[in-house]
């Protein structure tokens, strides 16, 4: 039985330039290693992906329809003192 080790991305990378190095064309080092074009060509930016955390929320006042920014700590704090309080109990 023949057990195959997983190789990574960058193990793959080398062996790809150093096939190539001796003469096989990229396609063909693509198919020994299992490799596809993108994974050989993707380079990490370094950068997290995705929007940054805010650091307020806008809060609308139901009874004046104002809208405010609150700081997230502040509305936070507003949920959790509705959740300990008792007679908003599973809401």
């Amino acid at each position: 039985m023949i057990f195959l080790k997983k190789v990574s991305r960058v193990e793959k990378t080398e062996k790809i330039r150093e096939y190539n190095s001796q003469g096989l064309s990229l396609e063909r080092c693509f198919a020994i290693t299992g490799m596809k074009k993108n994974q050989y060509y993707f380079k990490q930016s370094g950068n997290k992906s995705g929007r940054r955390p805010s650091t307020s929320t806008l809060y609308k006042d139901k009874s004046t329809g104002d809208t405010e920014s609150i700081e997230n700590t502040t509305f936070v704090k507003r949920i959790v003192d509705i959740k300990l309080d008792p007679d908003h109990a599973n809401y």
